[in-house]
């Protein structure tokens, strides 16, 4: 992937682009962070139109690019392994918490369990 390099310690991450630097323009530094970005999202499509072509359904949903159709792909694996579509959500931590006790069942937030990327909560 481009722009693999690793910064040395104490000094700024490697832009990919020799006229940015520690004493470059921050607006240069945004292009030049911005074309990268750019770069890596290319290389994630080729990789899903290749690999991963079921992510192409999920990049259907509004919503949901490149990343998180890939995120959850690779992460539910084989979706054979859930007995139910709704024990997916479960899995993820897309259902909300429950305390219930007899005729009491309050609406809780969503659990913070399952997978950091496709949790509501890191949003």
């Amino acid at each position: 992937m481009p722009g693999q390099e690793h910064p040395q310690e104490g000094s700024r991450a490697h832009t990919g682009c020799a006229s940015v630097g520690p004493g470059a323009h921050p607006r240069a530094e945004v292009g030049s962070l911005t074309q990268r970005i750019s770069d890596y999202e290319r290389e994630l499509e080729t990789i899903c139109e290749e690999h991963y072509p079921e992510t192409e359904l999920l990049r259907q949903v509004e919503g949901v690019g490149t990343l998180t159709a890939l995120t959850f792909v690779l992460t539910v694996e084989d979706p054979e392994r859930f007995e139910k579509s709704r024990t997916v959500g479960a899995y993820l931590g897309l259902v909300p918490a429950r305390d219930q006790s007899g005729d009491r069942d309050p609406q809780k937030h969503i659990s913070k369990e399952g997978e950091e990327m496709l949790s509501v909560g890191s949003w």
